[in-house]
């Protein structure tokens, strides 16, 4: 059963680190540094959300100590310590390698380190501004794991305002304020300005808007 346990953690890190690839296949290319303060538009209703991005000098502490949180075999522990151990090497001499800041947040989720999966993606974000995969994925920590609704509207606002051709991203924020904000009108709000800006890839988003009311 144990085996069978191991198995199953390992693909599950497989189909993960396959999606980061997905994501990083998409991203925006850009040379810049680091974010500071910057004004997010407030999806919805034609006002301003302000964000404050915290600016970050330097990159992470690659030494900082790996926390598991997560109900792991001790085998699977030690699997994905050494598949972060192979992650951060090479960052160590090149910070500025995007992908690997990303599926390092991604493992550091896996385990329940999310303190770390912040910090690497906040500096992913830093590195590469207009990517809304760090953004994206921050939102959905916040969410679903920090359990912090204002951080991951924030995030999923800052997502879209870097990705505005990303559908995902409109559905993520959608049900944001559907299931947890309780507030319907920005919900579907939300879902015009997602089917607006990518008419020919919303399918989906036109679908959720179209059977919205039927399916409360």
């Amino acid at each position: 059963m144990a085996k069978v346990r191991i198995v199953v953690l390992i693909l599950i890190v497989a189909v993960a680190s396959a999606i980061v690839g997905v994501f990083i296949y998409k991203d925006i290319k850009s040379t810049g540094n680091e974010i500071t303060i910057r004004e997010v538009g407030k999806t919805g209703d034609g006002g301003q959300h302000q964000e404050k991005i915290e600016e970050i000098n330097g990159k992470p502490d690659l030494t900082r100590k790996v926390v598991i949180t997560a109900a792991m075999l001790e085998e699977s522990k030690k699997q994905a310590l050494e598949k972060i151990g192979q992650i951060i090497e090479p960052l160590k001499g090149d910070p500025n390698l995007f992908s690997n800041w990303v599926e390092l947040g991604s493992y550091m989720k896996l385990i329940g380190d999310y303190d770390s999966a912040v910090v690497y993606w906040k500096y992913a974000a830093a590195i590469r501004p207009k990517s809304f995969i760090p953004f994206a994925n921050l939102g959905d920590l916040y969410l679903h794991n920090i359990k912090d609704t204002v951080k991951a509207e924030k995030s999923y606002l800052t997502a879209l305002m870097v990705g505005p051709d990303q559908p995902m991203v409109y559905e993520k924020l959608a049900e944001l304020y559907r299931y947890f904000l309780k507030d319907d009108t920005k919900a579907k709000q939300v879902l015009r300005d997602g089917i607006a800006k990518n008419p020919s890839a919303s399918e989906r988003l036109k679908y959720i808007l179209d059977h919205y009311d039927a399916n409360n």
